[in-house]
Order: C-alpha cells, then structure tokens, then sequence
C-alpha cells in the first residue's frame, strides 16, 4: 500500500511543472522531460568557454570544469548521482536501467566514452562523458575547456552507453 501511494504522489508531482513563483503549467511526463532537458542544455552552453579543471582546481565551475563536473553541475537537482567520476556516474545511470542506443540521444541525453581503449580499473573503462547537444553536437569539458562541437571527434565505437537520467 506505500509504494501504492508513494507512485501516486510522484506521479501527481510529476504532472505539474511550476514556473517562477506564481505560475504553473499542467504538464505530460514528456513535457516535463522537454523542461529538464532545455534546463540542462542552457546550463552547459552557458559554461562553454569556462576553462578546463586542472588537478587542484574545482571540477565543479563556473570558471573551470572536468567532464563529469559539468554534466553533475547541469543536472543539479534532477536525479542523477553526485559521483566524482564520469564511470562511476555510468555505473550507476546504467544500473538504474536509464541507457539509451546511441542513434537515439536526444539533447540533455549523457554520452559515455572509452576513447583510449585501455584498462584504466573503471567501470567499463570509461574516461570521459559529455551532453548531448542535439544535432550531432555535443557540449563537454576537455583541454582546453568546456566546449559546443560537432560528435565526429569521437567516434562511435568509443561510445560505452548513451544514458537518459530524465525518466
């Protein structure tokens, strides 16, 4: 009977976004989706230019970021893991059941890379993570910086998994 209500109450949560302080639009989950991902989207293109973290800076900005830094920081206050590592986010976005097939991100969508192909003792051996920008671009922290790019600098056999948090 508590799960029972415990789903009906994030249902009725869920079906309601509020807007500022005295508005509030009716809303279907996938509209709701459209809110967050439009959230996460304005959030990582206002960090493009911001300078990448170098070891003993902040990870987490405004000034400077690492790959998972950012994708934490644009997700803030939507459910994903608080983790310090772009494989431990994996790891758990994964478990969680939230992945995607990579021809099917959307923007706001998680994108999780094996670049180097090497067994760096993570999970998966992922190393890096970006933001699904839509049309083929991707928002991410690397050297130099966080940036907005077309997705061909990686290719997708680099691809681990492609996640989506928001559901």
């Amino acid at each position: 009977m508590k799960k029972v209500v415990s789903l009906v109450l994030v249902f009725l949560m869920m079906s309601t976004v509020v807007i500022g302080t005295n508005s509030s639009v009716s809303a279907t989950p996938e509209s709701v989706i459209q809110y967050y991902r439009t959230k996460i989207i304005t959030y990582a293109t206002g960090a493009i230019g911001a300078d990448y973290a170098e070891e003993g800076e902040t990870r987490f900005g405004p000034n400077t970021y690492d790959c998972s830094g950012l994708a934490y920081k644009a997700y803030i206050g939507i459910n994903i893991p608080s983790s310090t590592a772009a494989a431990q986010a994996y790891y758990q976005v994964v478990t969680m059941k939230k992945s995607t097939p990579y021809a099917n991100r959307r923007y706001g969508d998680l994108i999780f890379y094996d670049l180097y192909k090497n067994n760096n003792n993570r999970y998966h051996d992922i190393d890096h993570v970006a933001i699904c920008a839509g049309n083929g671009y991707i928002i991410d922290a690397g050297s130099p910086g966080v940036t907005k790019r077309l997705d061909t600098h990686f290719n997708s056999s680099s691809v681990t998994e492609t996640a989506v948090p928001l559901y």
